[in-house]
């Protein structure tokens, strides 16, 4: 397929317009090309040129988060820039169109996901999740990963591995596995830090099964070890050697909690 973005005009009115049009996210069938058609807005996309191979992601629940996170990578990686991945204009297309059918299935709006801090419901909750799951309505940290389709080639991007030549997703695998290890992640700015986020991985799946608390601190540590030492200045191995000693030092004062 051709990548296609969303005029920014197209998507400010989108944006505007998310509280009136919390009906049409419930709805099963694909709206929007009758939205701009009914606002007599003409094309609200324009393609990009860039040709991706076709990707059919599967619908489902957070079990098909790897799956489908490896097929978006693999479709995408190499054909488009870190700009454009960033780019909300892109994801919001797909979002609304390509994947409105997956969409609308693993992120109903009117079903609470496991990300979420609370459990509110009412239409207020249900623009909020449009927002946050269509549009990138999250802090600058969590934006990319709580988008409902950037969020799988973030996730992958962030863990791919180019120095696993056996499985370079062998720690997507464990990123997605769990969503208190995706969500302890990517609350924190080391997530950007991709051979810190590695490495911590290697150690947390190399320790077998982790309570919840356990990772959350691990996580808040490494984080906090970011004001005292230059985090993008370690090399694999040492963000390894930090990682293991945080995990061991956290699992003592778990064991000294109790």
């Amino acid at each position: 397929m051709i990548l296609n973005f969303m005029k920014s005009s197209a998507l400010d009115l989108l944006k505007t317009d998310i509280s009136n049009n919390v009906a049409r996210y419930s709805s099963k069938d694909k709206w929007i090309d009758d939205y701009f058609e009914e606002k007599k807005f003409g094309s609200y996309s324009f393609s990009t040129g860039i040709a991706v191979p076709d990707v059919e992601l599967v619908a489902g629940d957070a079990k098909t988060d790897y799956e489908n996170a490896v097929k978006l990578y693999e479709s995408f990686r190499g054909r488009i820039n870190p700009v454009q991945a960033s780019d909300l204009r892109l994801w919001a297309f797909l979002a609304h169109s390509v994947y409105w059918g997956y969409m609308r299935e693993r992120w109903a709006i009117d079903t609470v996901s496991g990300d979420e801090e609370n459990d509110e419901t009412g239409k207020d909750k249900m623009v909020s999740r449009i927002g946050v799951r269509y549009f990138f309505q999250a802090s600058m940290a969590k934006a990319f990963v709580r988008h409902g389709i950037a969020r799988l080639y973030w996730s992958a991007h962030l863990t791919y591995d180019e120095n696993n030549k056996d499985n370079p997703y062998e720690l997507t695998e464990y990123f997605l596995s769990r969503q208190d290890i995706f969500a302890a992640a990517t609350e924190r700015a080391l997530a950007r830090n991709k051979e810190v986020l590695l490495a911590s991985l290697k150690v947390l799946k190399e320790a077998g099964t982790l309570k919840r608390e356990v990772i959350r601190r691990c996580f808040m540590r490494l984080n906090q070890a970011g004001g005292v030492i230059m985090l993008d200045s370690l090399n694999r191995e040492s963000a390894y050697e930090l990682a293991e000693s945080i995990l061991e030092k956290t699992k003592a004062e778990m064991v000294y909690d109790n």
